[in-house]
C-alpha cells in the first residue's frame, strides 16, 4: 500500500514540477511565496527553479521549528531568500497543528515512508484516516505562531507575488482567502486541494475560475491569470 501511494506521489510531484516550468518559462525575475515548504527538497516542485533562477526571489514558510531547520539548512543563507517560521491563518496568534511521531512509528516498527513527516495538518480525523488508520496511535499535536494576511506581508518584504504555492494538508483554502484577501495577486497558483471536502473544493475552484485558467493535477489546482499565455 505504501509503495503505491509513493510512486503516485512521487509521478503527481514530477507532473506539477514540469508544468511549473512550462508555466514560468521566460520568467527572468520573479517573487515566491511558499507556504507548507515543509524541507524544502522532499517532493518540491519549486526546488529546482528557485535553485536555478537567480534572479528569483523566495520566501518560505514552514511552522514545525524541527522542519524549518532543515528548510534553512537545504537552501542555505542567501539575499534571495526569506524564511518564516510560523503557520498562516486568518487571525494571528497560536495554532494546533496534528503530525505523525516519527520516532514512535520507529519505537512502534511501523513501517512508513519517508515523506510522512510533511503530513501537518490543522485536522486531526484527516492523519487517523491516512493509510487505513495505521499511524493513529502515533499523532501528536505541537502549538505553532500563527500569523494573518498583513503580517505574512510584513515579515515577505512584499506584496508584489508572482507564485504562490500552497501544501498545507487541508487548511489550503483558509490560507488562499488569506494571502488573496490581503491583497496578493500572482500570476501563478499552485494550491492542494487533496484534503479538502467537495464542497469547500468546490468554493476553491469557483474563486479561482473567476480570474485564472485552472488545471486540475489530481491533487492540487494549477492556475494562471488569465492575461498569462496559455499552459
Amino acid at each position: 500500500m505504501i509503495g503505491k501511494l509513493y510512486w503516485r506521489w512521487i509521478s503527481w510531484r514530477f507532473s506539477a514540477e514540469r508544468l511549473m516550468e512550462k508555466c514560468t518559462r521566460g520568467m527572468i525575475s520573479a517573487t515566491v511565496l511558499q507556504i507548507g515548504s515543509n524541507d524544502g527538497l522532499s517532493g518540491d516542485p519549486l526546488h529546482k527553479l528557485v535553485s536555478q533562477n537567480p534572479h528569483w526571489r523566495a520566501v518560505f514558510v514552514e511552522p514545525i521549528a524541527g522542519i524549518f531547520s532543515r528548510l534553512r539548512k537545504n537552501y542555505g543563507e542567501n539575499p534571495r531568500f526569506t524564511f518564516i517560521n510560523a503557520a498562516v491563518s486568518e487571525t494571528c496568534g497560536m495554532l494546533t497543528l496534528y503530525f505523525i511521531d516519527i520516532p514512535e512509528l520507529n519505537r512502534r516498527k511501523i513501517m512508513h515512508p519517508d515523506w510522512i513527516d510533511q503530513l501537518a495538518t490543522t485536522d486531526r480525523s484527516s492523519l487517523e484516516r491516512c493509510d487505513a488508520g495505521r499511524y493513529k496511535e502515533c499523532i501528536q499535536s505541537i502549538d505553532v505562531d500563527c500569523i494573518d494576511g498583513p503580517e505574512l506581508l510584513r515579515r515577505a518584504g512584499s506584496r508584489n507575488i508572482d507564485i504562490l504555492h500552497i501544501d498545507a494538508e487541508g487548511h489550503d483554502w483558509v490560507i488562499l482567502q488569506t494571502v488573496l484577501g490581503a491583497g496578493v495577486t500572482p500570476s501563478i497558483i499552485l494550491v492542494e486541494h487533496a484534503c479538502l471536502d467537495v464542497e469547500i473544493k468546490s468554493r476553491m475552484e469557483q474563486l479561482l475560475r473567476a480570474h485564472y485558467r485552472v488545471r486540475n493535477l489530481g491533487r492540487d489546482f494549477l492556475c494562471v491569470a488569465k492575461s498569462k499565455a496559455h499552459f
